[in-house]
């Protein structure tokens, strides 16, 4: 099955996520810099969010050394304020 642009896009979630740990890359008061930026960091990154407040979040991973690792590479991809934060 073919896949068309918009199947590729990061997913935007209307809920706060619920399990393991996530690095937030970034935040935006726009939504279509937040998919952006998702789409920049591609894999696992989604847009979270509404109104005037998108989170970018990469995860989930399962443990904090797994997130650590995925947070300094968010950082050196350009997003130095990346933080990891905890669902449910």
């Amino acid at each position: 099955v073919a896949q068309t642009a918009s199947d590729l896009r990061p997913a935007i979630a209307p809920v706060s996520p619920t399990s393991g740990v996530w690095v937030q890359a970034a935040a935006f008061a726009d939504a279509a810099q937040a998919r952006r930026a998702a789409e920049r960091l591609g894999g696992t990154a989604r847009v979270e969010g509404g109104q005037a407040n998108w989170r970018v979040l990469v995860g989930p991973w399962p443990d904090q050394a797994a997130a650590e690792r995925s947070r300094r590479a968010v950082v050196s991809r350009g997003y130095p304020d990346a933080l990891l934060i905890s669902g449910g």
